[in-house]
């Protein structure tokens, strides 16, 4: 219990110290930066103060004309200023690749390089645009085939069940040969019904959905191309306004600094055509970048275009190997009724032919001579039917 109290004790002496510590040190170094800051906001007024001295001094002993010509000189730098801002704000378009965010990419494109520019684009465009449209003919005529297999199985099984009709009461042997080709023709039709189902679901609606999409991202990209290049040809016009605009001035601003003796201590004419470089390199690159975007969705929609060609391929094949074998059972289920039908003789099922009652000949024997005709026709009315 003690050697508890003792150690709680000297573990709270020891946090004690620590925090004394801390405190110390934190007060020097608030000293330390109010000092450091103080010491700055002096020679903050000590320098402005030295400035307000240099332009009374500069401003009394001052000449009219340089007083007039340094204001050309101001009025002509703002000038020269908002001309570069201008030309800052026509080139500076980034907001115009927000357009693309939406549009199908690729990690890894193999186009870029050799489309990047705008007639290079047009023909890519062109041949993927006619590979939809290709696309779309693909699925109009797969459409066809299908529609094509369900009328062809609906008629066939009409015609299979007036087949059924007209041989269901059959004795002949032959005659039940037809009732195995209307059973086949039932089959048939069923076959056909399936695959037009199986093109209806397996090819058609996909191949369907991925032109629908792809016709709208080609659109997206094809729009926003042509709109950035119709847009940077028109900036480029009124660019080249600005410039000669800035010329302008940038010269008569020149001619003045060399008559007030300043160009030698005045950088601004590197500046502004470093600056004007940077502006130049920077409009490029926005439109290098919709180019690259454009190609980028291009290729997507040309890769996802012969991937879904691919697939639905792939399930036709499988389909129509598939239709063979289930025929090929069809015609072995019924080739013994067929068989027997072939193989029938014919005068066999001739001779079998009974009637479903027997002819017999009634004699009747009357008991007078024949010269009697008269009386015996008489006598033999009223025996056979009752009457005179």
């Amino acid at each position: 219990m003690a050697h508890g109290a003792f150690c709680f004790f000297a573990l709270w002496c020891e946090t004690g110290v620590y925090t004394v510590q801390f405190w110390y040190f934190f007060g020097v170094a608030l000293r330390v930066y109010q000092g450091e800051r103080n010491v700055y906001e002096g020679q903050l007024v000590q320098r402005r103060r030295l400035q307000k001295r240099e332009f009374a001094v500069t401003r009394r002993f001052a000449v009219p004309g340089d007083v007039r010509m340094n204001s050309r000189m101001s009025k002509l730098r703002r000038s020269l200023s908002r001309s570069v801002y201008q030309l800052n704000n026509t080139l500076s378009r980034q907001s115009s690749l927000n357009g693309l965010i939406e549009l199908p990419t690729i990690s890894h494109t193999t186009l870029v390089d050799k489309f990047a520019t705008p007639g290079n684009f047009r023909q890519l465009r062109d041949v993927v645009r006619s590979n939809n449209e290709l696309l779309a003919e693909i699925v109009n005529a797969f459409e066809e085939k299908a529609a094509l297999d369900f009328h062809y199985s609906k008629t066939l099984k009409k015609i299979s069940a007036k087949l059924h009709k007209v041989t269901q009461q059959t004795e002949c042997d032959i005659d039940r040969g037809w009732t195995s080709v209307a059973e086949q023709f039932d089959v048939h039709a069923t076959l056909h019904s399936n695959l037009g189902s199986a093109l209806t679901d397996d090819v058609v609606q996909p191949l369907r959905a991925i032109q629908t999409t792809q016709l709208k991202a080609l659109r997206a990209a094809d729009s926003l191309v042509d709109r950035e290049t119709r847009r940077l040809k028109e900036k480029k016009e009124e660019t080249l306004k600005l410039k000669r605009n800035a010329y302008l001035v940038g010269k008569e601003l020149e001619k003045v600094e060399q008559a007030a003796d300043l160009d030698k201590t005045n950088p601004s004419k590197f500046a502004m055509r470093k600056k004007s470089c940077k502006i130049k390199s920077s409009g490029r690159r926005v439109t290098e970048n919709v180019l690259r975007k454009g190609v980028e969705s291009l290729e997507a929609v040309e890769g996802q275009r012969l991937a879904h060609c691919q697939t639905a391929l792939g399930r036709y094949q499988r389909k129509i190997e598939h239709l063979g074998p289930n025929l090929q059972q069809m015609f072995e289920r019924h080739n013994n009724n067929l068989d027997v039908a072939v193989d029938s003789d014919v005068g066999a099922f001739i001779s079998s032919l009974l009637p479903s009652t027997s002819a017999v000949n009634h004699v009747t024997l009357v008991d007078f001579y024949v010269r009697f005709g008269f009386v015996a026709r008489k006598y033999f009315q009223i025996k056979m039917f009752g009457r005179e």
